[in-house]
């Protein structure tokens, strides 16, 4: 009988692997941070402008604090952060050479003034404009020697406001671009590939949004303070801070210090009876205010829209004896813990308001009411803002809300619409229409409408068509192209081309290029070149895939601690093919109790090679049923020889009935198990069923057993002529029992 298959699954996925990306712009292009229109601004004469040193630090934006003694200042002593030594490096440059410095974080994390104190280190005698959230930019001067301040950066993107070509003209000319943005936009950002706006003139630039993000590379600021800044925070005598540091519990300090968790739990609490101490109606008024912000309205909203919508809080508030409209708005606008409010003023006539944004990010619902949608889109104050709640809807999962904005703006020419209206069509199985707008919105020039209508091409199988629309925008400086581009092309054997797209891409800085170029040198045997690429990938980006390929190809030269390290790194990232060679790794190295370590997590996680390999390795170690539960996870995973090796342990244990598992590898090609499969048959007086495994094993894989069997099995039917006829076969190929069972025909033969 045949013996079960030991092998150990080793490097499954070559180095040659193309990622094959065919990237579908994710859900929708835009945030609720891109602006369609922007204030007509001018900056004042610069002569007028504060120094560094002079500027009022809660004019910039940084959230008061906790009022301390009398003795203490307006704001705490500032606690120096563990990022603090990167930042200053990165605003030292951008001092001496120009730069745009990017901090990114959880609300009230303290991003802020960490930017403020960034710069008084740095430049303390610089002159800093502050322009208004959303204003003009254009008209900024491109004279150096002075600090933009774009506090909550979010509120400045755009095309009229911060967009690529501006970034290049200010840090080009020696201006300091020092921005702040909460970690929530900074994220939605950088995973939605974006587009010009309306408007965008030079597309040779990055796009709007995430093309201006990838200018820089984030500081990013934990909202949890490490054990060494709390270290830090006790060497300092400020009441503020020792009491923060006391009761922060799960919170940050800059976070306890701006009482966002405490201005939570205010609001949260609140909705209970009036005779408790409760505010169901100032509750009622904060909630409106928070969800219509979650609804994509990022502009403040006059009072009275608020007061609209606060009565859908309180459906079923009659119980608590809500309190009166009057008292409600003193509630929920008074200032607290000498801080913020809930709801802040948007002018200084206070007739406009929006929620204190701690609130926003840790709303009190998961969803939204309907009203709040119907409400958001009456009260948008422009187009840009429709836009934006039609996004915002879109990841709530409301596509109806979404499609019901995106048509009317599309009637408008509103480009952005139709890209979006595409994804959605797409996405609700609408090609057709989908096409059309895609198209409409390609015709203008929007790179991310040409790409996903190449994607929408190529899947229907109009490749010729796919690649026209996929060049135009890879023309048109869009990376997502160029990888889909390369991908396609690869498809079609035409590496040459492929490896020029990917090479560009990855010039300009795409992972999966670097990963795709890498499979491609791989193949062609330019291993030097492709550890380069892989390399890139996965240190510079972290690209799992690229550490895992990388693993394989060093272990192919038997650089086999290089190997391992990057597999450790790309299991620790929670690629599960990596976890699998690195448990062969460590097997082959001895390191037994590593290597199960590594082959049950990716088992657990899903993995089948790596079940079948736990099955070798419990074999291997006479731990039959654990052997026996792995061979059958992977055989019901399709793992063949996990099949084979099942069906073999069940017979060796007379469990005949159940090593059905010979027939599921026989059929997904495991001619081992086509060999015992007709052994197992040919016992169970089944001869025909087993003539036709050993047939297939031996004519698709040349089983000399089969071979050798099937002769036996046909001589004993008395089909001596085919007998014969596979017995010289296998005896041609040096089987030693087919030649005798010749030797013996023959004198049968000559006796006869």
């Amino acid at each position: 009988m045949a013996q079960p298959s030991a092998g150990d699954g080793g490097t499954h996925n070559a180095t040659g692997d193309v990622h094959g990306v065919v990237v579908q712009a994710r859900d929708v292009y835009g945030d609720v941070t891109v602006r369609s229109r922007a204030p007509a601004w001018s900056p004042p004469p610069r002569d007028s402008w504060p120094r560094i040193t002079e500027t009022d630090p809660h004019l910039l934006g940084v959230h008061r604090a906790r009022p301390g003694t009398e003795e203490s200042e307006t704001l705490p002593p500032y606690v120096p952060r563990d990022m603090d030594a990167d930042l200053h490096r990165r605003t030292h440059h951008a001092r001496d050479n120009g730069g745009f410095v990017l901090i990114t974080g959880d609300s009230t994390a303290g991003k802020t003034r960490t930017a403020l104190e960034a710069l008084r280190a740095e430049l303390p005698t610089w002159p800093v404009l502050v322009p208004p959230r959303g204003a003009e930019l254009g008209t900024l001067p491109s004279e150096g020697g002075y600090v933009l301040w774009l506090d909550d950066a979010e509120a400045h993107l755009g095309s009229q406001g911060l967009e690529p070509t501006l970034v290049d003209r200010l840090t080009r000319t020696g201006v300091v671009v020092m921005a702040t943005m909460r970690q929530q936009f900074y994220d939605t950002l950088k995973n939605t590939p974006t587009s010009a706006h309306e408007g965008h003139h030079d597309r040779l630039e990055r796009d709007i949004g995430m093309r201006v993000l990838t200018m820089t590379e984030p500081v990013v600021l934990e909202r949890v303070w490490s054990p060494a800044e709390l270290d830090r925070a006790e060497g300092f005598e400020d009441a503020r801070l020792a009491e923060a540091h006391i009761h922060h519990g799960i919170y940050g300090i800059a976070e306890y210090l701006a009482a966002g968790p405490q201005l939570r739990t205010e609001w949260t609490s609140a909705y209970r009876p009036t005779a408790q101490g409760g505010h169901p109606r100032g509750h009622a008024l904060v909630a409106a205010a928070v969800d219509l912000a979650r609804a994509g309205l990022t502009t403040p909203l006059p009072g009275h829209v608020l007061e609209g919508l606060h009565t859908r809080y309180l459906t079923r508030a009659a119980p608590l004896r809500p309190e009166p409209l009057a008292d409600a708005w003193q509630w929920a606008t008074r200032q607290r813990h000498g801080v913020t409010s809930l709801l802040l003023p948007g002018d200084l006539e206070e007739t406009t308001w929006r929620p204190f944004d701690y609130l926003t990010e840790h709303p009190h619902t998961e969803g939204l009411p309907q009203q709040v949608w119907d409400v958001a889109l009456e009260h948008a104050p422009s187009d840009g803002e429709l836009f934006h709640v039609g996004i915002a809807a879109h990841e709530f999962g409301r596509a109806d809300v979404s499609e019901s904005v995106w048509r009317p703006l599309v009637e408008v020419g509103y480009t952005d619409a139709m890209f979006n209206l595409g994804v959605l069509l797409a996405n609700q199985g609408c090609p057709e229409e989908a096409e059309h707008h895609y198209t409409t919105a390609a015709r203008t020039g929007h790179a991310d409408a040409m790409n996903n209508l190449g994607n929408l091409l190529k899947g229907q199988g109009r490749p010729e068509e796919a690649e026209d629309w996929y060049t135009a925008a890879a023309a048109a400086d869009d990376t997502n192209a160029m990888v889909n581009l390369g991908t396609l092309l690869h498809s079609q054997g035409r590496r040459g081309e492929a490896e020029r797209w990917w090479a560009t891409a990855a010039r300009a800085g795409r992972a999966d290029a670097m990963f795709n170029l890498g499979g491609l040198l791989a193949d062609q045997g330019r291993l030097d070149e492709a550890e380069g690429h892989y390399t890139t990938a996965a240190v510079r980006a972290g690209h799992a895939d690229a550490m895992y390929n990388l693993g394989v190809l060093l272990e192919g030269q038997q650089r086999l601690d290089e190997a391992e390290h990057h597999y450790t790194t790309a299991a620790h990232a929670g690629h599960t093919g990596a976890m699998n060679n690195l448990g062969t790794l460590l097997k082959e190295r001895g390191r037994l109790e590593e290597a199960q370590h590594y082959y049950t997590t990716a088992a657990r996680a899903g993995e089948n090679a790596a079940m079948y390999n736990l099955g070798v390795l419990f074999d291997s170690r006479g731990h039959v049923e654990e052997m026996e539960y792995w061979y059958a996870a992977a055989a019901r995973a399709g793992h063949t020889s996990a099949a084979f090796n099942l069906g073999v342990l069940l017979e060796d244990q007379q469990r005949l009935d159940e090593a059905d598992h010979y027939t599921t590898a026989a059929h997904a090609g495991h001619t081992g198990a086509m060999y015992n499969l007709g052994l197992l048959l040919k016992n169970r007086q089944r001869p025909s069923e087993a003539e036709h495994w050993w047939k297939l094993a031996a004519t698709t894989a040349g089983h000399l057993g089969a071979v050798n069997n099937l002769g036996v099995l046909l001589h004993g039917q008395e089909r001596v002529a085919e007998a014969r006829k596979w017995w010289r076969l296998a005896a041609e190929h040096g089987h030693e029992r087919a030649k005798r069972w010749l030797a013996e025909t023959r004198r049968e033969q000559d006796e006869g």
